[in-house]
This record gives structure tokens, sequence and C-alpha cells, in this order.
């Protein structure tokens, strides 16, 4: 013999309205606002973010080259402790800034995109070791 389930009716929040379900129409409604909002402002798709070294990585003395990745843009610029920005160069795709680090310590590294009649934008800051 077959089992009848029966079940409550489904909540709905406007007359023949079906299949609501409380909470996921205001996400759903959010996140449309978010990509409409997203898709007319040209600044939003920008981004700058420091790839390479990772967040507390230790890395050796003598040469190492900090990878970036950015989107498209003027010039990504890195500034290593707080000190002036320095130019990084444009390869494959990515940003690079090749340095020879002899200071055994903590550093840090921020990295900024550049691109005309627009203001920077900076990178969250990155912290790393020279063993």
């Amino acid at each position: 013999m077959a089992k009848i389930v029966t079940r409550k009716p489904m909540v709905t929040a406007k007359p023949g309205v079906t299949n609501y379900k409380p909470g996921v129409a205001a996400k759903t409604a959010a996140a449309s606002a978010t990509k409409a909002s997203v898709a007319t402002c040209e600044r939003c798709t920008d981004y700058v973010v420091i790839d390479h070294p990772k967040n507390n990585e230790v890395i050796g003395k003598g040469h190492y080259c900090f990878r970036i990745g950015a989107s498209k843009c003027d010039s990504v610029e890195i500034s290593l402790d707080d000190q002036p920005w320095k130019p990084c160069r444009s390869c494959v795709g990515y940003y690079w800034y090749d340095c020879n680090s002899n200071t055994v310590g903590s550093h840090q590294i921020v990295a900024r995109l550049n691109k005309k009649g627009v203001e920077p934008l900076v990178s969250r800051r990155r912290r790393f070791k020279v063993a």
C-alpha cells in the first residue's frame, strides 16, 4: 500500500506567487541590485592583488621576484616597507618587481594600480619574512 504524504502549503509573498522561500527572495533581490551597480560602475572592475609572496611566507635572501595581478591599467607600482613607490614591469599578464633583498626580518609590501583620470587603487598590505 502506498504511503500518503501531506505537506503544508508554501508561504507566498503575493497572491499567485508560488515556491516563495522567506529570505531567499531578499537575498536574490540584493544580489541583482549589486550586479546592476557593478555593471554601471567602471571602477568596480579594476583590481590589484599581490600574488607572491603569500601572506607570512618566508623567502630566502638574495633575488626574489614579486608577482602582482592587476586589471588593465597604465602602470603598477609597489612599496616595500612604506618606502617610495617603484614601478613594476609587465610580462605574461602579470606585473613583476625584481628585488635583491639582503635584509633579514619581517617586511611588508603594498601594490598600487594607476589609471589615467582615476584615483590610484591600492592593494591590501602583504607581510612576509626574509630568512
